[in-house]
């Protein structure tokens, strides 16, 4: 195996050994072999993450800010994280489905106590400005009726949790 190959395996899959290891086993181990830098990987990594933020800038698509918001795992700084504020704006909030989709990744998909989540990243980092800005977006998002009662049931679950986060940071919005 190259190292171009590497490169685009790795790409494919999502820049993560895990689901390369899960996923492409064969390909796991001869890039294994090649003992790649970090820091390759991290340009790697920035590459993908550059072609997405240009791609959800001309589609609007949720499911790259979610993607995003996955690559980012690790690098979790300021740039980045206004990064991924500013490109919220850019999804297409067309359907309830993609409004509780973009709230549950800013609020994060974990428990609680696993600090997920652009609202946790913001404040663990000291940005809690942003951290206040991320749950009156979320408020938005999640502030939608339906007769779908599997959406109003996640709607709910999104309210007491965006609770638990305003409780546990002790943060005050308007």
């Amino acid at each position: 195996m190259t190292l171009e190959e590497a490169k685009k395996i790795y790409k494919k899959n999502n820049c993560s050994l895990f689901v390369m290891a899960r996923e492409d086993a064969d390909n796991y181990v001869l890039y294994e072999k090649l003992n790649i830098d970090g820091s390759i990987e991290q340009k790697w990594r920035m590459e993908v993450i550059e072609e997405l933020v240009n791609l959800l800038e001309e589609n609007g698509d949720g499911r790259i800010f979610n993607r995003l918001y996955d690559l980012s795992t690790g690098f979790h700084d300021k740039e980045r994280l206004e990064l991924m504020i500013k490109l919220i704006d850019k999804v297409r909030i067309e359907d309830v489905k993609t409004s509780l989709c973009i709230a549950e990744t800013i609020m994060g998909r974990k428990v609680l106590s696993a600090r997920s989540g652009m609202i946790f990243w913001a404040y663990d980092i000291g940005l809690t400005d942003e951290a206040v800005k991320l749950i009156q977006k979320v408020l938005s998002l999640i502030n939608i009726q339906t007769d779908n009662e599997e959406d109003m049931t996640r709607v709910s679950r999104d309210r007491k949790k965006i609770k638990e986060i305003i409780d546990v940071l002790k943060l005050e919005y308007q």
